[in-house]
């Protein structure tokens, strides 16, 4: 047996699996105090302590709103907290009179905050009849420290006070730490610590009035109003009276704000006071507040028995003096009403008297027009009489409108009677122009023009706008285009068109009478219409009359809108000058009035493709001969040179006369003439130039190349150079031409082929055999042939530069020949030889 007892179990047990399952089990449950202030907390096995323990006591349930209210007497709640602070009194343990009076003396007070002698705002308590047992008051740390804890339960000020700290003392074991409250200090910028300077040595914050103090300050002088005898400490208080009038009311509630819901909100409740010996009944929550307040010197800890005798002795109506100030406010909230509905009546009668004025001049008014329609409608009636009966004429017309347009000019406008008008005026109008001829001249028109000028006055009101589809015609448009237009078509008609003059001189007469889109209408659609048609059936090889005698008078009043006839102008002209020779001269003649009227683009085209190509033929024929030169031809094609643009002769001149020229110069110099000759020669072709092109470099420098071979002829082994002065002779004309700037490179820079050729002939036929390309080998074929070869300025096809060839179209496409077939505007490949066949 004693064997067994030493022997330990191993199993497990109930209790081993409880305490492993449930953590807490068999642990004790932390009090509230414990949790709170952790191993500060007072040790306390009281019985109040245990029945706050889970599972002792009474279970609190929901509170039961429906059942009676159960007020607390002022004097009971709080007495045993009371002696305990009376205690700590005698103890001298920090707290002052007034704590420790706070909770017993005070309890049957107004319920209004107090400051304690640490500085700390605390809560005076509850209303009496409505405070309950559990209430503690938040603990003070001293003026300025935890000032926010007035508005919490204060548990931070109860940890600071269980851990031993002592206000006004510093912090630590011994008390020795500092005693200022750490405060925040806001930076310049956003550096780290130290970056803007030492950190406490900064300036300590002014002392500033507690924003508390000033409301309890405030507070007691307010609460010593509703005394009548003496103050605190004894003294008298002055007791001052304001007095205000209507006005001064006024003045102060003009920015009031006046509700009547926030009078009477609160007043119909009904509360009754248990906290004295007798029963009260007030009648709204504002009468609670009303109850007088006991002094701040008084004895807090005197019986509630003393207390009322001495409101008794003192004989105050707080109610009363209440009551006496509610019924001020609301007085001076009445009067206030009142003003602001007397201002608001007088606004409302000003606005309806200005209404009424409104009123009285629109009735005047209308009254005034009235009349003035009654006036008009009796002038129209009399018009109309004498219209049906046919003595109405022009004249008496005339009066009756313009007394209206001038005495109703208003009600002319606004009720647009000049419509009414020109149901008589184009009658009349009419007929006074039955017997009119338009082109007959200008004493025929200017009666008529007089007539119009009149009714122009009367009847129009707006601008010259043309009609719309939505706004009808004026009066004065509708009378010109009803009566006068019809005249002017028939006379348009009837007009020669090759004698414009009368017409022209007709339509500028009549222009500041004729609204602009009735005068555009008639140059449009009649006359330019019918020169269209006389354009049509003009002949320049059979008409004697140039066309440009009896078209252009017209450019003026038609501008822009005649270029649709230039067209067939240039068309027929083309045809007609199909078998024209240069040495006619009526082509020029007829040409040249159209000089500023075509386009320049459009006159540069003609030229090129009618005038040009004859005047290169009459250049490549020119017979050019040293001796007995022929120069009508030569004379035939300078003439068109103010015609021509520069440019375009300069390169006519270098591509069909220059080259042959040359050939004949290099001839001549082989022959050995006479070197005055020579010069004379060249002198006589140059002046025959006009100036516009010898600065041009297709004309200087065929020039040039011809000064030089006139210097090489007369220097060294030249044809020449045996004559006596010819060397001087031609190098002082050659440097005379240079200084004038007419010819290209000066002799002696680089004039090439000097070594090669030694003959000057030889080199003007070699150079002019050698073809630069196989255009140039094209325009050599042609020239030989005595065929036009030249570009067409404007003309491309698929971006290649279009030439004419004898009479085909042709353009090179990577050395390869394309015809254009016929009119047909196909495009076929052709070698050399049967393009030159075909263009000859």
């Amino acid at each position: 047996m004693a064997d067994d007892e030493e022997v330990m179990r191993f199993e497990i047990t109930d209790q081993d699996l409880q305490e492993e399952m449930n953590i807490s089990y068999g642990r004790k449950r932390m009090s509230k105090n414990q949790a709170t202030y952790g191993i500060w907390a007072e040790n306390s096995d009281s019985e109040e302590e245990v029945n706050n323990r889970a599972g002792f006591g009474t279970k609190k349930g929901k509170s039961d709103f429906s059942a009676p209210i159960g007020f607390v007497s002022g004097g009971i709640v709080g007495q045993k907290k009371k002696k305990e602070e009376e205690g700590e009194e005698e103890e001298g343990a920090g707290s002052s009179d007034e704590e420790g009076a706070g909770q017993g003396g005070r309890a049957g007070g107004s319920g209004l905050g107090y400051r304690s002698k640490a500085g700390r705002v605390e809560s005076e308590g509850q209303i009496a009849g409505m405070r309950t047992q559990n209430y503690s008051q938040p603990q003070s740390l001293g003026k300025g420290f935890g000032d926010w804890e007035k508005h919490t339960r204060g548990i931070g000020a109860k940890i600071l006070l269980n851990m031993g700290f002592q206000p006004g003392k510093g912090l630590g074991k011994e008390l020795q730490g500092r005693t200022a409250i750490v405060e925040a200090h806001l930076r310049k910028g956003k550096g780290a610590i130290g970056a803007y300077g030492q950190e406490g040595g900064r300036p300590k914050k002014e002392k500033v009035l507690d924003s508390d103090d000033e409301e309890e300050k405030q507070f007691k002088d307010k609460l010593n109003q509703w005394r009548t005898g003496t103050a605190v400490g004894g003294k008298k208080k002055n007791v001052s009276y304001v007095y205000k009038s209507v006005d001064d009311v006024l003045a102060e509630g003009q920015f009031r704000k006046v509700d009547k819901k926030d009078r009477a909100r609160g007043e119909g409740v009904k509360v009754i006071d248990m906290t004295g010996r007798e029963q009260r009944v007030l009648t709204g929550y504002s009468a609670i507040a009303g109850q007088q307040r006991p002094a701040e010197d008084g004895d807090s800890s005197a019986p509630l028995i003393a207390l009322q005798e001495k409101r008794k002795k003192n004989f105050e109506l707080p109610e009363l003096i209440h009551n006496l100030n509610l019924l001020v406010d609301m007085t001076e909230q009445d009067i206030i009403a009142a003003d602001r509905k007397l201002v608001h009546h007088k606004d409302r009668v000003e606005v309806l008297e200005r209404e009424g004025e409104k009123l009285s001049n629109l009735v005047e008014k209308e009254k005034q027009q009235i009349d003035a329609m009654e006036q008009i409608i009796d002038v129209l009636d009399k018009l109309e009489d004498k219209h049906n009966t046919g003595e109405l004429d022009q004249e008496l017309a005339v009066r009756a409108f313009t007394k209206l347009k001038e005495e109703f000019a208003s009600e002319f406008q606004e009720f647009e009677l000049s419509y009414c008008a020109q149901t008589v005026v184009i009658p009349l109008v009419k007929q006074s122009l039955v017997s009119w001829s338009p082109l007959a001249g200008r004493n025929e028109s200017l009666p008529h023009l007089t007539t119009f000028t009149q009714w122009r006055e009367i009847l129009e009101a707006g601008g010259d706008t043309q009609p719309g589809a939505d706004t009808p015609m004026a009066a004065y448009h509708s009378l010109v285009w009803e009566a006068w237009v019809p005249l002017v078509r028939l006379a348009v008609q009837r007009w020669h068109s090759r004698d414009p003059q009368p017409l022209v001189a007709f339509l500028e007469l009549w222009r500041p009478l004729v609204p602009p889109w009735i005068m555009q209408h008639v140059l449009e659609q009649l006359v330019l219409a019918r020169l269209q048609a006389e354009v049509e059936v003009w002949n320049p090889l059979t008409d004697t009359t140039p066309i440009h005698t009896w078209l252009h008078p017209w450019l003026p009043p038609l501008g822009d809108r005649l270029d649709c006839v230039f067209p067939t102008i240039r068309n027929k002209l083309s045809s007609a000058l199909s078998s024209w020779h240069p040495t006619d001269r009526s082509a020029k003649l007829i040409l040249l009035p159209w000089q500023e009227v075509f386009s320049r683009g459009s006159m540069c085209a003609f030229l090129t493709k009618n005038i040009v190509p004859k005047l290169e033929q009459a250049l490549i024929t020119l017979p050019i001969t040293p001796h007995n030169q022929d120069l009508t031809l030569w004379r035939a094609v300078m003439d068109w040179a103010d015609l021509l643009p520069p440019p375009q002769l300069a390169q006519m001149l270098a591509q069909s006369f220059f080259p042959r020229w040359l050939q004949v110069l290099a001839g001549w110099l082989n022959s050995t003439p006479n070197y005055e000759e020579v010069v004379g020669w060249y002198s006589g072709w140059k002046s025959s130039l006009p100036a516009s092109v010898l600065p041009l470099p297709g004309v200087a420098d065929q020039l040039s190349q011809a000064l030089h071979m006139m210097n090489r002829s007369v220097s060294g082994g030249g044809p020449l150079a045996a004559q006596p002065g010819a060397l001087e002779n031609v190098r002082y004309m050659t440097s005379r031409e240079f200084q004038a700037g007419g010819v290209g490179a000066q002799p002696g820079q680089d004039t090439g082929n000097m070594n090669k050729f030694a003959n000057m002939s030889e080199a003007v036929k070699t150079s002019a055999q050698i073809p630069q390309g196989f255009k140039d080998l094209i325009a050599r074929r042609c020239e030989e042939r005595g065929i036009v070869f030249r570009p067409l300025p404007g003309r491309w096809r698929e971006g290649k530069q279009l030439y004419l060839c004898g009479s085909r179209q042709v353009y090179l496409d990577r050395n390869v020949i394309f015809v254009m077939e016929g009119g047909s505007g196909v495009w076929v490949p052709s070698s050399l030889n049967s393009l030159l066949d075909r263009a000859a």
